[in-house]
């Protein structure tokens, strides 16, 4: 079994509270589970206007499938448009 987690470091603008900060993250929360069916949740940076950390988790048999969807969500994200990916952090362990 092999398990792929990673961090997503996302840019926001024009954010003038916190409020509005998590309705946007949770927008791109719920927009990537209803379409891969994974772990997600902001795990990080959250008083922070200009910028939210999420982490997501992934489970597969196949380590080649595991990098690739992982892959497929990163693209996902950016795709949105709700917000700017500075960069992604992942790894996969073997268990």
């Amino acid at each position: 079994m092999f398990v792929g987690i990673c961090t997503l470091h996302l840019g926001l603008y024009d954010m003038s509270s916190i409020k509005e900060k998590r309705s946007l993250v949770k927008r791109v929360i719920r927009r990537t589970q209803d379409r891969y069916k994974i772990a997600m949740n902001e795990t990080g940076l959250l008083d922070d206007l200009s910028t939210a950390q999420i982490g997501l988790a992934v489970i597969g048999s196949d380590q080649a499938y595991v990098n690739s969807l992982l892959d497929r969500i990163i693209n996902h994200v950016e795709d949105l448009h709700l917000a700017d990916l500075h960069h992604a952090d992942f790894t996969i362990e073997a268990y």
